[in-house]
């Protein structure tokens, strides 16, 4: 219908009545189905709020979006950013927005979702200008349309999910548009080496170099994530020789791994907890070195929440080390890893176990309700961490906290 329409072989009166069967069999269908299609979802987002999950997570990133700068936050920061915005009724992971252009938006500003936009639409324009095109063949035009369907399918599907990071839907779009622009003859555009007012040698030269120092970069990157990993392993096994082994080299090839840092503080915490005769001074040493890895940590991402929840267990387990303030100063960092991710089970049962260790079960109570309001995935850990509530909240003798726990337990019996 498109490619008739760029053709000019369809006058305004039929294209008039093709769009109102159209849209009347758009109507009937979405009235007579009750699937989830992508037309009942666009629908429904448009209705009252709560009324589905992305719904929730589009309101809590728009919460974000209003703190977020013109320019955005930078790339790959939306799961960092978002738990503090998230909804009480929205049980998502909070990866990302579920709405492409919304993350851009967030993450790159306006610059990149205007970029976006303008790509787009140039894409749109050079089709469209194609198919205008008398002179150019029948099929090709039916093959560049195909083409430009399947991208367009790809965008508008962008506006209720994560597509664009999706590497293998990344690669099909790479793809579509190489084959689009052979088409449409945008690749003689392209051949530019003999324009250059430098020599191909030097141009080819540089090319290289810069391949050569990505793949290097992202070859070290890839290694240090593996002795990271190598690392965890060892760690969770009690292996903490091993462990510090693995994590120095891990380090050394790549400084900037707040993760190897925070796993580095959890050595050092492991054996000031366990090895209970050691000397003063090497506990203190190993509590500095920790303190000073938490530090590095959060010089990397101050965002993540696990580097103020390390800091408070490390405070909690050696109070002798930490100084006469220590109950304040680990209440202040649980508190404070809290604010980053309210959602986050091992600060807010670290925090509940403190104030039970200070004989405060009314704070710890409320530390479990405050969690408790919003909603979490239906696993294992979820489980654990409503068994834990439960138990607090029946030495507190609340009725309106247990309540609110019965509610949350009814849907997993």
């Amino acid at each position: 219908m498109i490619y008739f329409i760029g053709r000019g072989e369809i006058n305004t009166t039929k294209l008039k009545q093709f769009l109102a069967i159209y849209l009347s069999a758009f109507l009937l269908a979405y009235l007579t189905t009750s699937s989830s299609s992508s037309s009942s979802r666009l629908v429904s987002q448009a209705t009252l709020s709560g009324s589905g999950v992305r719904w929730d997570i589009w309101q809590g990133s728009i919460n974000l979006l209003s703190d977020t700068p013109w320019y955005g936050n930078g790339v790959g920061t939306y799961w960092l950013l978002y738990p503090p915005y998230r909804l009480f009724s929205d049980p998502a992971g909070g990866q990302n927005p579920h709405n492409d252009y919304l993350q851009y938006l967030i993450e790159a500003g306006i610059p990149g979702l205007l970029l976006l936009v303008l790509l787009m639409g140039f894409i749109a324009y050079s089709w469209w200008k194609y198919i205008s095109n008398r002179k150019n063949e029948s099929n090709k035009k039916i093959e560049a349309t195909a083409l430009m369907a399947g991208i367009t399918a790809i965008g508008f599907h962008s506006l209720f999910t994560f597509n664009l990071g999706i590497f293998s839907i990344l690669f099909l779009i790479g793809l579509l548009l190489g084959r689009f622009l052979f088409i449409i003859g945008q690749t003689k555009s392209i051949i530019f080496l003999n324009q250059l007012s430098i020599r191909k040698s030097i141009f080819s030269l540089t090319l290289a170099s810069v391949t050569v120092l990505l793949i290097s970069y992202f070859t070290l990157i890839s290694t240090s994530v593996f002795f990271h990993s190598k690392a965890r392993t060892a760690y969770s096994e009690g292996k903490m020789i091993q462990a510090e082994e693995f994590s120095s080299i891990s380090l050394g090839l790549y400084p900037y791994n707040d993760r190897a840092h925070l796993l580095y503080a959890l050595i050092y915490k492991n054996i000031i907890k366990n090895i209970a005769e050691l000397p003063k001074e090497k506990r203190l040493q190993f509590f500095n070195q920790a303190m000073e890895h938490i530090k590095e940590a959060r010089k990397i991402n101050s965002l993540r929440p696990n580097s103020y929840f390390i800091q408070a267990q490390l405070i909690e387990e050696a109070p002798d080390l930490a100084g006469f303030n220590w109950q304040a100063e680990a209440s202040q960092w649980y508190q404070q890893s809290l604010k980053a991710d309210p959602r986050f089970i091992l600060a807010i049962k670290g925090l509940a176990n403190f104030y039970l260790s200070q004989n405060d079960i009314e704070r710890a109570a409320t530390t479990i309700y405050d969690a408790l309001r919003y909603q979490y995935p239906g696993h294992k850990e979820t489980i654990e961490f409503y068994q834990f509530a439960e138990l607090v909240l029946q030495q507190s003798g609340n009725k309106v906290y247990l309540k609110l726990l019965k509610e949350k337990l009814q849907p997993l019996r």
